[in-house]
This record gives C-alpha cells, sequence and structure tokens, in this order.
C-alpha cells in the first residue's frame, strides 16, 4: 500500500499589497527612464526589443536586495510571484510610456496642422479627414508645444490640449482593457 504524501504548504501568492505598491512606486521611476532615455538623451530605446531593459534590470536590482535581505532580514524577502507581480506591471507601464504608444501618440494631436504648408498641400488633402476631438488645431497654442516659452498648465494650452488628451486615454484604456481580456481568454488554454 502506497502513502500519498500531500504538500501542505501555501502556493506563492504574486497578488499581494507589498508587490503592488512597490510596482506602483517603481513606475513613475521607470517612465522616467524611458522619456529621459529618448527625449534627453538620444539614447536607445529601451520597449523596442522584447525583453524591455530597464525592467530586468530593476528586478535585477531587486532580485539583489532579496538575497542581502535573505540574510539580514529574511521576513522581508520577495516571493517568487511577487516579484513576477512587479516586473509584469513594469512592462506593461514601460511598454505603454514606450517609444511605440505614448512617444506616438502625443505628437500625432498636433503634427497634421502644425506642419501644414502651401507646399504639402495637407490642409486641402486631409485636414477634413482629422477629427477635431482627437487633435490640436490653434496654431497658438501648438506654438508653445513645439517653441517652448510657456508650461502646460497655461490656460490657452490646457484648454486646447485638454478634448483630444480625454479621448486618447480612454481609447488607449478600451484598447488595453480588450488585450487584458483577450489575455484572460487565452489564460485557460
Amino acid at each position: 500500500m502506497t502513502k500519498h504524501i500531500q504538500n501542505h504548504q501555501t502556493p506563492d501568492a504574486g497578488v499581494t499589497f507589498r508587490a503592488v505598491t512597490i510596482g506602483l512606486i517603481l513606475i513613475p521611476v521607470n517612465i522616467y527612464f524611458i522619456m529621459a532615455n529618448h527625449l534627453k538623451y538620444w539614447s536607445t530605446l529601451p520597449t523596442n526589443i522584447s525583453l524591455i531593459y530597464n525592467v530586468v534590470i530593476t528586478v535585477v536590482m531587486l532580485a539583489a536586495l532579496n538575497f542581502l535581505l535573505q540574510r539580514v532580514w529574511p521576513r522581508l524577502v520577495m516571493k517568487q510571484g511577487e516579484l513576477l507581480i512587479i516586473y509584469v506591471m513594469l512592462s506593461i507601464a514601460s511598454a505603454i510610456a514606450g517609444h511605440d504608444m505614448m512617444q506616438t501618440v502625443v505628437p500625432t494631436i498636433p503634427n497634421g496642422f502644425w506642419f501644414a504648408t502651401p507646399e504639402n498641400e495637407w490642409k486641402e488633402i486631409f485636414w477634413r479627414h482629422l477629427p477635431s476631438w482627437l487633435t490640436s488645431s490653434n496654431l497658438s497654442s501648438l506654438k508653445y508645444f513645439y517653441v517652448g516659452e510657456t508650461t502646460f498648465y497655461d490656460q490657452i494650452y490646457f484648454n486646447d490640449w485638454l478634448r483630444p488628451i480625454i479621448w486618447w486615454a480612454l481609447l488607449l484604456t478600451i484598447l488595453i482593457w480588450v488585450m487584458v481580456c483577450l489575455d484572460l481568454l487565452l489564460r485557460k488554454q
């Protein structure tokens, strides 16, 4: 007669308050790194490769911190599931803020109007096809976007950009929601 030995250990719960909190704290840092890398230093684009390297580096640093905590304060060591949740949170946030998402959407709002010249005839060719609720056509506020000289919170600038930003945010939220729903459907397979 064989004895069945059951393992009564609880599996590592990945979604913990601590993991989500650490992920939420690290998201702005990672997004700043992406933006600074692209816009300030004109360096590599971390979101253009499959393993977003700023996220991998962050998780490796957390694993190193885990190694140190194991020796000093073992109760604070993050479990594998927690590190995985942080990795997923940072990857999704980095992909949204990265080169192929927000860094292309923001210029989409003003480019059709700002770069229209008599030579390229954009005004005649496609201005009528650009929805006003997704674009900004006020050339005086677009000047501030391209030339500078003011803050985003200046009234003329803010009012002109608020509507398209809200609509694009809604559109991107729906897009991400659909991707999450598809992930949940395919997860079972």
